[in-house]
């Protein structure tokens, strides 16, 4: 790493086309290598060293640049919008001038990428063929200096470490965003097809109004895990934010808020709220595919990709996003979507949902409707972490040994009881799952739970409900962190991987 530093990084100047790019992903790294949060910096990393910088090589080095002259974008078994920003990736990172060659066709063994029959050309189908960019043939199979590009290069592309895009400072953000708008300027442009079905949307929205678009993902665990937060919040979250916005809206000027979901409950959630002729329209298409979540019998997902789809599934999918990209804001979660959109209108406002607990959350923990006790016995051995926050996605502070006895203020959020001496310990393992210790080869690793029984009851149990006029004990909700994490903790590897930094059990 040290020499690719000074033979390539080092010299790589802000005029340069990977420069942006660059710049993000040191913020990527910086906040992963300061954050306590369980295998964050281990994750960008890898991610960094392993795929970003061997691509960053092969497309921008100087000394590599002339080892190909056209780049094959190979789809990987994915969702649509996953190879899009691979498709951007491509757009930005190569040098100026060569095509672009997109195989979209399927093979017929996808188990994500399942749009329209065998051997159906998506590309061709969802975008104009440019000089720049179009689909690959067969006798671009026979080139011999190909740059075969299958993979997402951009770190603040990949799974989780999407949600970190958001928290890049804003020039930087807004360089980012305008470099891949820059790169699809003539070179990916909608079918004639789906720039019709776009204006047909557009139509319907009264002239000069302020559009604010929802992307709302399907709730379901693999979503969530997905979410740099860990959390997708409900359809209100997410109502509750648009209104807002569009309470912003001058006198006059009609509001149009544009929902973009594949989930069922979503629709009729907004369907409930914003009915026909109320001072908000709701623009959200119907005989769209949409799913109800869960889990399918075969253990999967029920999501909408997962399934056999047809072409015309990912028509929907597209013009959701090109009608996001016409809207003033974007309020979204972590999705390849709602990246694509940012690039795509540069200016576009973005509010994402990214927050580990919901607004109003220490409120309603302070006044428990579920059974609440003032002390429990960690019954997990070794042990259980102790996070700053009811969440998953908190940073560590803490932990609590087998057989220890933690005593509580009487809050409780979701399947978490906080401490006296600060921090958050959850109860019984659920779907958002909760950090906790394993004993792995002779050292303690981290392991992830979403089933069983953390701790047991101990003390007595606390009134249900408390009056206002009788306050919870005070204690920190937010805990300081403790001192072993950064050096400890955050460093130490899931138990199905080897771990490179362990701790010997005492």
């Amino acid at each position: 790493a040290e020499e690719l530093y000074f033979t390539y990084l080092f010299n790589v100047t802000s005029a340069d086309r990977e420069a942006v790019f660059l710049k993000a992903c040191k913020f990527a790294l910086e906040t992963g290598s300061t954050s306590e949060q369980p295998l964050l910096a281990d994750t960008v990393c890898k991610a960094f060293l392993s795929v970003t910088l061997p691509r960053l090589l092969d497309l921008c080095d100087a000394r590599f640049e002339n080892d190909y002259d056209a780049v094959l974008v190979t789809y990987h078994d994915n969702g649509l919008f996953a190879n899009v920003l691979q498709l951007l990736d491509a757009l930005l990172l190569s040098k100026p001038g060569v095509p672009i060659l997109v195989d979209w066709q399927r093979r017929g063994v996808e188990g994500h990428f399942q749009y329209g029959p065998v051997g159906f050309d998506l590309f061709q189908h969802l975008f104009a063929r440019t000089s720049r960019c179009r689909s690959a043939t067969r006798h671009d199979g026979q080139r011999s200096r190909v740059n075969d590009f299958r993979k997402r290069v951009n770190i603040l592309f990949m799974n989780m470490l999407r949600g970190l895009i958001w928290k890049v400072p804003d020039k930087d953000f807004q360089a980012l965003r305008e470099g891949y708008h820059q790169a699809m300027q003539g070179a990916l442009i909608p079918s004639p097809l789906m720039c019709r079905k776009l204006k047909e949307v557009r139509d319907t929205w009264p002239e000069g109004a302020r559009v604010v678009g929802v992307h709302k993902r399907l709730g379901t665990n693999e979503v969530a895990a997905c979410q740099l937060a860990q959390r997708n919040p409900p359809p209100e979250e997410y109502l509750a934010v648009a209104r807002a916005l569009l309470q912003r809206t001058p006198p006059g000027v009609p509001q149009v808020l544009f929902l973009a979901t594949d989930e069922v409950q979503t629709a009729e959630a907004f369907r409930k709220a914003l009915p026909p002729g109320g001072q908000i329209q709701l623009c959200c298409r119907e005989e769209v595919k949409r799913s109800r979540g869960g889990v399918r019998p075969d253990g999967i997902d029920n999501e909408v990709h997962r399934s056999p789809c047809e072409a015309v599934d990912a028509e929907d999918a597209l013009l959701d996003a090109l009608c996001l990209s016409q809207c003033t804001d974007l309020v979204c979660i972590d999705s390849n979507l709602s990246i694509f959109v940012s690039m795509l209108n540069p200016k576009i406002r973005v509010h994402p949902m990214s927050h580990p607990v919901p607004p109003g959350w220490e409120e309603k923990a302070s006044y428990p409707t579920e059974p609440v006790f003032s002390s429990y016995r960690v019954v997990w051995s070794p042990g259980i972490f102790i996070s700053a926050l009811p969440s998953t996605a908190s940073e560590i502070v803490g932990q609590a040994t087998y057989d220890q006895v933690v005593y509580t203020t009487g809050r409780y959020w979701e399947g978490w009881v906080e401490l006296t001496m600060g921090g958050w310990a959850r109860v019984q393992g659920g779907k958002s799952g909760c950090w906790a210790m394993e004993r792995f080869d002779g050292y303690i690793s981290m392991l992830r739970i979403s089933r069983g029984e953390l701790m047991i009851p101990e003390g007595s149990r606390l009134p249900r409900r408390r009056r206002p006029e009788e306050p919870l004990p005070g204690a920190c909700c937010q805990a300081q962190t403790s001192s072993y994490c950064a050096s400890t903790w955050l460093q130490v590897g899931r138990a199905e991987w080897a771990a490179k930094r362990r701790v010997r059990c005492r």
